[in-house]
């Protein structure tokens, strides 16, 4: 609308009014002819204001179309508005046409300058890109969900790369979920005590099992922080996975029971004890003490099974452990038992961190009998030896002039000396080589000093001069403060290469036989239907090749290849010959072919694929919209292998061969694929399709695989 100008204007200006409002003007009449200008945005033009006045405004902006445009509405009497883009500046113009009367008219070009706002949009977008590039390169999963006080988490509204193929979702699966969908029924039954500590807190830590696509459980530890966003609740969630802690924690509790075992078996009686005071016996303990139960020796005194005249000196010899935190040799003692009886025994004490308090452990051996105590040490020895020897890494002990005195079975195996070869000799000399001699020596020195050393990982060498990878751990032996030497053991890291190198063998393996088991199903049921003879090798090939675009993991992707492969299964339940009619059918021939998904499922449901095959063929004719069967299921109730399938299937049928009809062109499967999408097929599986025809030139690549 043209605005009319005020008969009594106020006295100021037009230059105080451009400068006090932060603008440049430009003006013009109503033939376009430039009268005045003032303001920075001239320096963009590089012409004088002289050089300006006079000539058209058309003349000066015919570059920018859409500028012409808003100065040809200007010039009608309409206001407009432009963004400029002039070298580095940006600008925002508007347009005011002006009347002073019938004659006297023209427009003035208001013009602010928006390069800041620009230069801080693009600051802005750098830093998310930045941040994107962070959150998606982390190797911990990372999340992002609404919570409130009082309900259930919402969707994901964010979620990084690292949990997107832990879990094997596509990011647009994933802002489909909850916090509920992965991580089950127990997170629901926690969510109120861990929601109330979120909001409390400001921050919770717990550790859940996360569920795969695939149903696999996957455990975690979940740090999660609350913070605002857009005046909602949400929390920010970061996931380690825990699942090789867990696996390494089972195996030191698998091992410590081991030593539990080992101790409750000993013959040797071992005590526990704290200011004299027993709070720890094994069952030849209290044999030895004349009681049945452990449980009935816990909390007597060690004062009470011997003379009183050796009461002091039992206190004594407690105390120099219990503080000086030494070893006291064996030495024999005789205890007097409930009934006046007496026992000789021979005692050991060892300071001993019991329960995370100071105590002290003893060994009591029975020596009332030198005979059997003789036959006890031998039968002990030969225990410790086949633990030894039992062992699965190789145990070496060497004194402290790094001569062999124990060289385990394992020991022979991995290094190719005998036992007797070893003893004595140098462990250097044995198994180290100039070109790691200096090292071997620095960690045995290291060692023989006290200092903590950490495994190592290097090279050792056979009998045969063969190099052998290996682990070395080593530690102290000692007795008091007399230094014995030291124990290795020493892990060939080329077995374990090995076992890993067979493991994935193993899996292959089944993974072939899997694969071939379920295409001689397939081709048993195609038999029946020579005409779709091949049909699902040949579902399976585009299914995976569309999942390998999707970036799925390779068990999700074997899954969907042998559901392709058993999708049609259930037409071994279809009489023979409604399959092989070379005519259309009629209506209760068609009601039967449309049971088969049902009957694949009811032979497929009870077998414990670790995939959703038979959920995947009991849906794979069902479609977005709902028009599909058996369920007439809709977008997000159908499964995304059962939507792969569904559009794999088209594309084969439609262009192979039938006994009533010629196979379509390729061309016209692909307008049927482009009239489905996003109404019978899913949007992008239909694209991640055309884009497959595309790269292999419209033809049906799959059968020439």
């Amino acid at each position: 609308m043209i605005k009319e100008l005020p008969n009594n204007p106020p006295k100021m200006s037009v230059t105080e009014i451009s400068d006090n409002g932060g603008m440049s003007i430009l003006s013009f009449d109503k033939d376009g002819i430039i009268k005045f200008g003032h303001g920075s945005f001239l320096d963009y033009l590089s012409v004088p204001l002289e050089e300006l006045q006079g000539r058209s405004i058309l003349d000066i902006f015919h570059s920018s179309p859409e500028l012409t445009s808003c100065l040809r509405k200007a010039l009608d009497g309409l206001d407009s508005f432009v963004i400029l883009e002039i070298g580095d500046g940006s600008f925002e113009i508007n347009f005011v046409p002006w009347q002073q009367n019938t004659i006297d008219r023209g427009v003035i070009m208001l013009i602010r300058d928006r390069t800041r706002e620009k230069l801080a949009k693009s600051a802005f977008l750098t830093s998310d890109l930045r941040y994107r590039i962070l959150f998606n390169s982390s190797l911990d999963s990372i999340f992002v969900f609404p919570v409130s006080k009082d309900s259930s988490p919402g969707k994901f509204v964010e979620v990084n790369d690292a949990i997107c193929r832990k879990l094997g979702y596509s990011r647009r699966e994933f802002l489909k979920l909850t916090p509920f969908d992965i991580e089950g029924d127990e997170l629901k039954e926690l969510w109120k005590e861990l929601n109330a500590k979120l909001f409390a807190d400001g921050f919770i830590n717990y550790e859940t099992e996360f569920i795969t696509s695939s149903g696999r459980k996957i455990s975690v530890e979940v740090t999660a922080h609350h913070f605002q966003l857009g005046g909602k609740y949400m929390a920010l969630a970061t996931a380690r996975d825990v699942s090789v802690l867990r696996d390494a924690e089972k195996v030191i509790s698998e091992t410590e029971e081991q030593y539990r075992n080992l101790v409750e078996l000993s013959p040797d009686g071992i005590l526990i004890h704290r200011a004299l005071s027993i709070i720890y016996s094994n069952p030849a303990g209290a044999r030895i003490l004349g009681f049945s139960k452990p449980e009935e020796v816990i909390g007597k005194s060690l004062l009470s099974f011997v003379h009183s005249n050796m009461h002091q000196r039992i206190i004594e010899r407690m105390k120099d452990v219990s503080e000086k935190r030494v070893i006291n040799p064996p030495n024999q003692q005789t205890l007097l038992l409930t009934g006046n009886i007496v026992k000789d025994v021979e005692i050991s004490d060892t300071y001993f961190l019991y329960q995370n308090s100071p105590s002290v452990l003893s060994i009591i051996r029975d020596i009332s009998d030198r005979k059997t105590a003789r036959k006890e040490e031998s039968q002990r020895q030969h225990y410790l030896e086949s633990l030894l020897n039992a062992s699965p890494v190789a145990i070496v002990t060497q004194d402290i002039e790094n001569k062999v005195v124990e060289w385990n079975h394992h020991a022979e195996k991995l290094f190719g000396y005998t036992q007797d070869e070893a003893l004595g000799r140098n462990i250097h000399s044995l198994i180290a080589r100039p070109d790691v001699i200096s090292e071997a020596n620095q960690y045995t020195d290291s060692l023989m000093n006290g200092k903590s050393i950490k495994p190592i990982e290097t090279v050792r060498y056979r009998k045969d001069d063969k190099p052998v990878n290996v682990r070395i751990s080593g530690s102290l032996l000692s007795e008091g403060s007399n230094l014995l030497g030291i124990i290795y053991t020493f892990t060939n890291l080329e077995e374990l290469q090995e076992m890993e190198i067979a493991r994935r063998d193993a899996e292959k393996t089944l993974r072939e036989t899997l694969i071939q088991v379920t295409t001689a199903l397939s081709k048993a049921q195609e038999l029946r239907d020579p005409y779709t003879s091949g049909h699902g090798v040949a579902v399976s090939i585009i299914a995976v090749k569309i999942a390998e675009l999707f970036g799925w993991d390779r068990d999700r992707i074997l899954g969907l290849e042998l559901a392709g492969l058993l999708h049609d299964i259930g037409k071994l339940g279809v009489p023979i010959e409604i399959l092989v009619k070379p005519k259309g059918l009629n209506k209760s021939e068609y009601a039967i072919i449309e049971m088969h998904p049902q009957m694949g499922y009811d032979l497929l449901k009870d077998i414990p694929f670790p995939f959703p095959i038979a959920e995947a063929v009991y849906q794979h004719h069902e479609r977005i919209n709902g028009t599909g069967y058996p369920n007439k299921l809709k977008g997000g109730q159908i499964i995304t292998e059962a939507k792969i399938l569904a559009v794999c299937d088209l594309m084969d049928a439609m262009s192979a061969f039938r006994p009533y009809r010629e196979g379509f062109i390729m061309e016209e499967v692909i307008a049927e694929l482009k009239r489905g999408s996003g109404k019978l097929y899913d949007a992008e599986i239909v694209n991640t399709a055309l884009v497959l025809l595309k790269k292999y030139d419209n033809q049906r690549f799959w059968t020439t695989q």
